[in-house]
């Protein structure tokens, strides 16, 4: 089988996409002010564990310095002030609240709460 890319190509091609690499973080070079960051697991909940979330950050650190939660669960909070404070980041925190209803109560009483 005889590839279709000549020798000539490839260089050319490798070429080109480092330029258009360079360009595209060339063109970044203002931090957004701000980014919501989902520390749940799944649509329902759940907690990333703080070796994830502080991965996260590093890479989050690079074009923010604040990042902005929806929720306060303890150990979710816990380990997103920790990561916050190892990379340098600010926490932005906002409350989630539902409508209470015979199914499901509203969670902002106990949202609010827990930072205490």
């Amino acid at each position: 089988c005889i590839s279709q890319f000549s020798p000539m190509k490839v260089p050319s091609s490798l070429a080109i996409v480092a330029a258009f690499a360079a360009s595209s973080v060339a063109a970044l070079d203002a931090k957004f002010y701000g980014i919501n960051y989902d520390f749940r697991t799944s649509q329902w909940g759940g907690c990333k564990d703080f070796h994830t979330i502080a991965e996260d950050f590093n890479i989050l650190k690079q074009v923010t310095n604040n990042v902005r939660i929806y929720g306060t669960d303890f150990e979710c909070a816990k380990n997103i002030l920790k990561a916050a404070h190892n990379s340098g980041l600010k926490v932005w925190l906002g409350l989630w609240s539902e409508v209470g209803t015979a199914v499901a109560t509203d969670s902002f009483p106990s949202q609010n709460n827990n930072p205490k």
